[in-house]
């Protein structure tokens, strides 16, 4: 793509800077952006984590958070699911520690890691599970799961499209075109 998908505009407005707004909306105590310092957001006067371990994908991201997380609770949103209403995150939180799930098979949940409400001190425990090898983010929302640390939430089918992830321009046309219709 040669850019950053961060910049992707989406209904006229940087992704970013659309899950910045959002977040915002729910007057968090901390609000974070997870990536490099240089990124499109650099300069707007938001606190950038940069990962301490790059190259672990969104676990390296939420665990050069969490030492920084000053509540029980760490909502978690990826910049490319623009689709996601304020109002279901209100839900969730309500919710508690909670992550969205979509029934995969008989006994294997699919997880949207990158929608979801973690609690702190557990997960950072699963996370220091995993650098013994096992870096993987479901892994570690299954570990949180089976402890009974973490809820789902099932993912009904009209709020499917809204988990559509947005990584290029022609992405980001379809799901505001869609958006548009709903």
């Amino acid at each position: 793509m040669g850019f950053d998908k961060a910049a992707l505009p989406f209904f006229g407005v940087p992704l970013w800077l659309r899950q910045v707004s959002l977040l915002q909306e729910l007057e968090p105590a901390q609000l974070f952006i997870s990536g490099p310092a240089h990124g499109p957001w650099a300069g707007n006067g938001f606190r950038v984590i940069e990962d301490v371990e790059p190259g672990l994908g969104p676990l390296g991201g939420i665990a050069s958070v969490l030492p920084r997380t000053l509540t029980s609770r760490l909502l978690v949103l990826g910049i490319d699911l623009p689709r996601i209403p304020v109002a279901f995150l209100e839900e969730l939180l309500s919710l508690g520690a909670v992550v969205p799930s979509r029934a995969q098979g008989a006994d294997a949940p699919r997880w949207e890691p990158l929608a979801a409400i973690y609690p702190v001190a557990p997960l950072a425990v699963a996370i220091g599970r995993g650098h013994r090898g096992d870096l993987s983010i479901r892994r570690a929302i299954s570990a949180l799961v089976a402890d009974g640390h973490l809820g789902q939430r099932w993912i009904r089918p009209d709020e499917e499209s809204w988990f559509a992830n947005i990584n290029t321009p022609g992405d980001a046309a379809r799901a505001a075109a869609g958006r548009a219709r709903s």
